[in-house]
């Protein structure tokens, strides 16, 4: 799952060709694209060329999204440069883990191998690889806690 603004900048389309090779190993994986914007055509586009049709879904904006996130195994930002992400922030607080560019804004938030995994940008094949390793790996619950405890500690309102 992703979240946030359908933006060139997001690595949104090397997430898309992450999914083909997260597909050959997990067929019943699903992508949700959750948000709106300027970019969501050419997602829209490429996903049809790539036949992901059911298996990536550009699911719109939702007004609530934690009942969204509690609903997904593993949340990917493949940005490209960012600040410190709310939507970040948002899916460790719910406990998902989480894989992440490896970028100074995301950096920030997430330790690799700790609260989830960092992956060189521009590099689909490395995401689809750490996304499967999160996905299918004894880690998962353990890195989803920790994430939830470094918002608790160290991004809250309380601790900032």
């Amino acid at each position: 799952m992703n979240t946030g603004r359908l933006h060139e900048g997001k690595g949104l389309l090397d997430l898309i060709e992450a999914w083909v090779d997260v597909l050959a190993v997990d067929r019943s994986a699903r992508l949700w694209l959750v948000g709106e914007g300027e970019f969501e055509g050419i997602l829209r586009r490429r996903i049809l060329d790539l036949g992901l049709e059911g298996a990536v879904v550009l699911a719109g904006a939702f007004d609530e999204m934690q009942d969204v996130l509690m609903a997904a195994n593993v949340f990917v930002l493949p940005s490209y440069e960012e600040g410190l992400s709310l939507s970040l922030l948002e899916a460790m607080a719910v406990g998902l883990p989480v894989v992440v560019s490896d970028i100074p804004g995301n950096r920030r938030a997430v330790r690799d191998g700790q609260e989830g995994r960092c992956v060189s940008v521009r590099q689909p094949r490395a995401l689809a690889k750490a996304i499967l390793e999160t996905f299918h790996g004894e880690a998962i619950e353990r890195r989803g806690a920790a994430g939830r405890r470094r918002v608790a500690t160290e991004f809250s309102l309380e601790s900032m």
